[in-house]
């Protein structure tokens, strides 16, 4: 799909996963495509907590920053929760309101000026981070996704929204743009992929 959308810009987290995405959607493009790397795109930072394992039991007593400080890595418990030195989802939720405001709203607004039809811009980033770069497009829409709508992202996935300019007479409560989800975490592209097995176990052959 995207070797065949004319693509006005690309815009990647620097973590090597994705851009590598990035650049191989870039190569893809008949026409040489900017690519821009931002940290603001990044996966949510999970500080002290970047890969430990979960510990289940939870004590029913202790806060979640008492479970840490004791050593005891369980998932955070609301959005406000972060591990020593990381973020929590609503600092991801801010990052992603960034990315709205100072990345995604001047295409939209330079569409609206330039009367651009049909403008593609590709956002590279992980699936907390890009849960969250969605919900803030569709707050900036009028629209209150429900919690957790958008988690849980497959591997290579990708969403397809669109952003259009309401006409004056058809605003409501002064929302100026319109945002839909036109199809969320499609992994249809793997479906060509070829399976092979060496040792009984099945891999992808990428």
């Amino acid at each position: 799909m995207l070797s065949t959308t004319k693509i006005t810009a690309i815009h990647s987290s620097p973590l090597q996963r994705a851009l590598l995405t990035a650049q191989a959607v870039q190569s893809a493009q008949p026409v040489s495509v900017p690519l821009e790397t931002s940290p603001l795109l990044k996966e949510e930072n999970f500080g002290q907590g970047e890969g430990k394992r979960y510990d289940g039991k939870r004590q029913p007593h202790l806060s979640f920053e008492e479970h840490i400080a004791r050593g005891i890595f369980i998932p955070p418990t609301d959005r406000n929760d972060r591990f020593p030195d990381g973020e929590s989802r609503n600092d991801v939720a801010k990052r992603a309101q960034i990315v709205v405001s100072d990345i995604i709203l001047p295409y939209v607004r330079t569409a609206v000026e330039g009367g651009i039809q049909d403008l593609n811009v590709v956002f590279v980033s992980h699936g907390i981070f890009i849960s969250e770069l969605i919900a803030a497009l569709l707050r900036q829409g009028g629209e209150e996704p429900r919690s957790g709508q958008f988690r849980g992202m497959k591997n290579t996935a990708w969403t397809l929204l669109t952003v259009k300019a309401n006409a004056a007479s058809d605003r409501k409560d002064g929302q100026i743009f319109e945002v839909q989800v036109i199809e969320h975490n499609s992994y249809r592209h793997l479906d060509t992929l070829v399976s092979t097995s060496h040792t009984g176990q099945s891999e992808s052959e990428l």
